[in-house]
Order: structure tokens, then C-alpha cells, then sequence
């Protein structure tokens, strides 16, 4: 698919409504898998981050898999400190993902502005990160790119106010969920490891096996 097709696709998404629900204003970013646009919720009139799956990869069965998996095991997250799903689905062939509009900085954003922290603030983040993380792991799921870059704060009338998981779109869970899915299998070469290399564990470094020990709470030197 070219650039141009491509761009067209992307374009013709401005103004549609996904699930009934969702209506998309403008593109924001893209990921490795997504799209993500500023839409509106037809049901609260508040702004929503909606990814939808890049239209490079509707045929790609393997990253289809990996986009249905992030959906499936969003929807088990629920905690103030990771993004809230606000709905997901399938419209016209489709995949979509409506998530919260998180608005303010990343953590990595914070670090290169105003680092080094005082103690207070840096308990207050870590604190909030660790809430998250215990969350995740009690529903069997395995961030596997928690970094800096992945981790919101949120702004509120000039103020952070909370700190925030995002972008699950390489987590696994680490037992079974109690689906007929694939959310229990990798989608990478055998022994290979996916992921940022200096924000990975030693044990999931040296062994690519996923358990909770694999979202090591990191910092850059």
C-alpha cells in the first residue's frame, strides 16, 4: 500500500462514527499498530482517544491478533491510575479501541524538563506507578513496555494530578484469563524479546518469560 493510499484512508476516517458511538475530529498520532484520533463520545460530549487499527495492517493477520489482544485485555483493567477503556469493537471491518483522553505530560517529558525530583514528588509518582502495577498484575496482565515515555500525568486546571499506565499494545497475560483467545500467546520469533532493551528486566533479558517481575518500576540513568 502506498503513502498516498494510505494518507487517503486516514483522511476518509475524519467525521465517521465507530460503534455508534464515537466521532472522529482529527489524527493525533500513530503507534506501531494504530492510529489514534481525537473523537467525540456521543454520550458524555467529552473528547475520547480512539485507536483504530492502521489501515496498513488490515490484512496482516498476525497484527490484527495483536490489536484484539490489546482490546481484550484492556477491558480488565480497571484502576485510576491506567487509562480507562471506554469502549471497543468492530465497525465496518474495522477494529477500534475508544480510550480516555489523558491530558498532560509523560513521565519522560517530566524527567528531561525537571529532573532530578524532590523526595515528595518522586514518592507521589512512584507511588501512584506501583497502585497501577499491583492492579495490572492481580488481573494477569503484563504491561512489557513500562517506560518513562508510557506514563502520563495528568493535568488538571494547571495542576498534575494523577499519574497514569498507558499503551498496552504489547502486553500479554501471564495465566489464563478464562477466554477462547490468544491472549496467552507471543506473536514474535521464538526467543526473541519485544519491548524498549533498557527498560526490560534481567530475567525477561535472559529468558523472554512473562511474569509480573517483567514491568520493572525503571529509571534512566
Amino acid at each position: 500500500m502506498t503513502t498516498t493510499t494510505t494518507s487517503n484512508a486516514v483522511d476518509r476516517l475524519i467525521g465517521q462514527t465507530f460503534g455508534g458511538r464515537f466521532t472522529i475530529e482529527r489524527l493525533v498520532g500513530s503507534g506501531g499498530m494504530g492510529l489514534v484520533y481525537s473523537a467525540v463520545d456521543a454520550t458524555t460530549k467529552e473528547r475520547v482517544a480512539l485507536k483504530v487499527l492502521n489501515p496498513d495492517y488490515r490484512t496482516d493477520a498476525a497484527i490484527e491478533s495483536r490489536f484484539l489482544r490489546e482490546m481484550r485485555l484492556a477491558t480488565h483493567l480497571d484502576h485510576p491510575n491506567i487509562e480507562k477503556v471506554l469502549g471497543h469493537g468492530v465497525d465496518n471491518g474495522r477494529l477500534y479501541l475508544a480510550l480516555e483522553m489523558v491530558q498532560g505530560c509523560t513521565l519522560d517529558e517530566l524527567i528531561a524538563d525537571e529532573a532530578p525530583f524532590d523526595p515528595v514528588r518522586t514518592v507521589w509518582i512512584g507511588m501512584q506507578l506501583a497502585q497501577a502495577l499491583a492492579a495490572m498484575h492481580e488481573a494477569a496482565v503484563v504491561h512489557r513496555d513500562l517506560q518513562p515515555a508510557n506514563v502520563m500525568l495528568e493535568s488538571r486546571n494547571g495542576e498534575q494530578k494523577v499519574v497514569k499506565i498507558i499503551d498496552f499494545g504489547i502486553a500479554l497475560a501471564y495465566r489464563s484469563l478464562g477466554e477462547d483467545d490468544d491472549n496467552s500467546k507471543r506473536f514474535t520469533a521464538g526467543g526473541s524479546r519485544v519491548g524498549t532493551p533498557g527498560f526490560m528486566s534481567p530475567e525477561y533479558l535472559c529468558s523472554a518469560t512473562v511474569l509480573p517481575s517483567s514491568d520493572p518500576l525503571c529509571q534512566r540513568e
